[in-house]
């Protein structure tokens, strides 16, 4: 396990880290176990920045790791959800202040306080029609 801290010389890393995940699948006692050790390679992977090699034989071992049952790989498809809510309700907001500013007689308090964002956020919108090329 610890291999992987090692120099690999002039071996190739990808090749070496194959071997590595071979090792602990085959001597691993259980499912459970295969999954502690290479959820330990994953992490010892990420101190030599070999994340893409790890990534890449994950793929292949996906029959065994299932990363949908993996912690990191569920709350990273739950912050990428998030993250893409967050940006529909920004850009909805900025559509909406925008609609606003142009169409209204608002000022830039009472969009802020009705579209429940910052003056500054308005402010923002605005600049960005002031130099808009349409």
């Amino acid at each position: 396990m610890l291999a992987i801290l090692a120099n690999f010389g002039d071996s190739n890393p990808r090749q070496v880290m194959e071997t590595l995940v071979k090792e602990v699948i085959t001597t691993s006692e259980g499912d459970l176990s295969t999954q502690r050790h290479i959820r330990q390679l994953q992490i010892l992977s990420q101190l030599r920045n070999l994340e893409p090699e790890i990534v890449a034989i994950m793929d292949s071992i996906a029959k065994i790791f299932k990363k949908e049952k993996d912690p990191l790989y569920i709350m990273g498809q739950r912050d990428g959800r998030e993250e893409g809510r967050e940006e529909a309700r920004e850009q909805k907001n900025h559509e909406f202040v925008q609609t606003l500013l142009l169409n209204s007689n608002y000022t830039v308090s009472e969009i802020a306080s009705l579209v429940k964002v910052s003056e500054d956020f308005v402010h923002k919108v605005k600049e960005s029609l002031q130099t808009s090329p349409f």
